[in-house]
């Protein structure tokens, strides 16, 4: 026989196939029918089998009766059986081993109880009582919240109170600058006159300084990540001249030699350089362990150096002998804050040169101000020369310190009028408000003759609150010869967040015929690409080229005498320029009291806003040769704003 049989395919007509998939649709529909019925009987045969349970005896599975022997009773425990079953199921153990039993709870014959009832149906209520429950939490709930709402409506209420307050206040000011724009015309005052774009990528401007020789402005700046540099403006030709590289990290301070016009600057790089002006490049660069947060040079001997370090310490270098530092000053405090401020006051009051007390270094901490002496500088050197234990010098603690409630962010020193004005940062976190208090920096060489200050008279007070409470404080005599005295305090306008540079300076007051001869108004913006593309008034070329004729026939001699001779026969004028963070501008006060310094007020004189609405972060007073046409420039994350008088 053949393995391979041949399949020989049937041909199924049209017709055929259609009745076999009506059959197989008509069989499918029959199946689903008899599924959804099956379903159906079986919940109601479920439902029925619950009901039937409810209504039945759990011993003999037997419906109750309402009457006779199987009547319906219960136990103390609440279930329910059939009469003649529970009592037998009870009888037929001792009472000691009787229990119930669906929740084996104890029970005897006579717990049972027969109830009267003619039909009983049980529904189920879990979902009910859990419903219920939560209800009763959302109640307590709400409950709490009205509570909270009542805390918080005394609360809303308090601070609506004092936002008055606040808003009747910030009214008042914008009234007083509506008086001082209406008064712009007025020539005695600072108008608006040219503007440096120094950084618009980075916006790493952030310190000021001042060469009164060379009449230059030097700014921080940073073309990348580790690159950080100064950038030279000079000022009478209205000029950019270049950009010079000192630092890896972020430049926090830097000041300009009063002699020679170098540049000492320190950076969080741990290094304090010195930076030629004539030959363009570092002269000196110092390693330090500490980040370096300020620097100043010695106006007592041109060879010492101070670096105020994030650890709160003072370093002294002298440029001879740069191996180690000389001194290690502390900042008066137990906490590692940094110094951001030092400033070296050299000859107070004028007194004798030999007197070595008069001239020291004044710095300042988030705590508050400090002072050293050049003697106390000079001891502590001479033991470090000795090798004698510095634990038991303590020359090196400040003998003259100052504190108040917030933190000091701000220190600047008028030399002409030995003025301190120092910024203070409100602790509270309610209110952010910046106080700022001008101080005098005092010498006597005999402390046994200073008179205690009299008590004031506020019978002609003009509505000025005197600032004289603080010597309350001060009612005995200072035991040491420099002290702090008192002058006014004055309330910012808003919060100050960072650790803008304020400044206090002097000026003489000009009569109208020196008014009128300011320069032209008109605002002059200066990029670096175009250095040389400014514009200069014909006036301001006449002034540049008499400021230097007077620079090359006056000599430092003269300088000096010729200011103590102007401070004796001129009046001078004494203002506080500071940020306002809230208007992003400056505000400028104008400071006055009587002349025995008892009384004193203050008033708004000037707003100086910026063009791009950023906030102030370094100021600084530039006075030219001719004393009514000096400057006052203003340092952005980006631009020099500069302002005439």
């Amino acid at each position: 026989m053949n393995s391979d049989i041949n399949f020989i395919p049937l041909e199924i007509s049209d017709e055929e196939s259609e009745k076999e998939v009506e059959i197989d649709s008509n069989k499918e529909k029959f199946i689903n029918n008899e599924i959804t019925e099956y379903v159906k009987d079986e919940h109601k045969s479920s439902t029925k089998r619950k009901w039937d349970e409810a209504n039945t005896c759990p011993i003999c599975l037997s419906p109750w009766s309402s009457t006779g022997n199987h009547q319906i009773a219960s136990l103390k425990c609440g279930h329910l059986f059939g009469y003649s079953c529970i009592v037998k199921w009870l009888k037929k153990k001792t009472t000691k081993d009787s229990r119930c039993p669906c929740c084996n709870s104890h029970a005897i014959v006579r717990n049972v109880r027969k109830l009267y009832a003619c039909n009983i149906k049980v529904e189920d209520n879990s979902q009910y009582e859990s419903i219920k429950k939560e209800k009763i939490e959302i109640e307590n709930y709400c409950e709490r919240l009205e509570k909270e709402k009542l805390h918080f409506q005394i609360y809303s209420r308090i601070a609506n109170e004092q936002l008055i307050c606040i808003k009747n206040n910030i009214n008042d000011y914008k009234q007083q600058l509506k008086k001082l724009k209406q008064k712009n015309s007025n020539n005695n005052k600072f108008q608006f006159n040219s503007t440096y774009i120094i950084d618009n990528n980075l916006k790493s401007a952030r310190v000021l300084s001042y060469d009164a020789l060379g009449k230059y402005l030097y700014v921080t700046k940073s073309l990348n990540i580790q690159n950080f540099g100064i950038v030279k403006i000079d000022i009478p030709e209205n000029k950019i001249s270049g950009y010079y590289q000192l630092h890896k990290k972020i430049i926090k301070d830097i000041q300009c030699n009063p002699l020679n016009g170098n540049i000492l600057s320190c950076s969080f790089d741990k290094t304090l350089q010195v930076f030629s002006n004539k030959t363009k490049d570092i002269d000196i660069c110092i390693p330090i362990d500490y980040a370096c947060w300020s620097c100043c040079w010695s106006l007592y001997n041109e060879n010492q150096l101070f670096a105020g370090l994030s650890n709160n310490t003072i370093l002294m270098f002298d440029i001879r002998n740069l191996s180690t530092y000389c001194t290690k000053l502390s900042g008066g405090s137990n906490l590692n804050k940094p110094i951001h401020s030092l400033i070296y006051v050299n000859n107070l009051n004028n007194s004798n040169s030999s007197e070595k007390i008069n001239s020291g270094i004044l710095g300042a901490n988030l705590e508050g101000i400090f002072y050293h002496d050049q003697k106390s500088i000079d001891q502590n050197n001479y033991s470090n020369d000795k090798n004698i234990n510095s634990q038991d010098n303590e020359d090196f603690i400040p003998k003259l310190k100052y504190q108040q409630p917030g933190s000091c962010v701000s220190l600047c020193y008028d030399p002409l009028t030995q003025q301190i004005l120092t910024t203070w940062r409100s602790s509270s976190s309610s209110g952010l408000l910046t106080n700022y208090n001008i101080d005098y920096l005092s010498y006597s060489p005999d402390i046994n003759n200073i008179s205690p200050k009299k008590e004031p008279s506020f019978t002609n007070t003009n509505g000025f609150i005197s600032s004289f409470d603080y010597m309350k404080e001060r009612e005995n005599k200072p035991q040491y010869p420099v002290f702090f005295e008192r002058r006014q305090e004055i309330y910012g306008y808003s919060g100050q967040k960072h650790l803008t540079k304020n400044i206090i300076f002097s000026d003489y007051k000009s009569s109208q015929s020196d008014s009128k001869e300011l320069n032209n108004k008109d605002a002059i913006v200066i990029n670096e690409s175009d250095e040389y593309d400014t514009k200069i008034t014909e006036n301001s070329k006449e002034q540049v080229f008499q400021n230097e004729n007077n620079n090359n026939n006056k000599g430092k001699e003269s300088i000096t005498s010729e200011t103590k001779d102007s401070t004796e026969n001129n009046e001078l004028e004494t203002f506080v320029c500071a940020s306002d963070e809230g208007s992003c501008s400056s505000v400028l006060w104008k400071c006055n009291w009587d002349n025995n310094y008892s009384i004193a007020h203050h008033c708004l004189y000037q707003e100086l806003p910026t063009e791009n609405h950023s906030v102030i972060l370094d100021i600084k007073y530039c006075p030219l040769a001719n004393t009514h046409n000096n400057i006052l420039a203003c340092l952005t994350g980006d631009q020099v704003f500069l302002y005439k008088k």
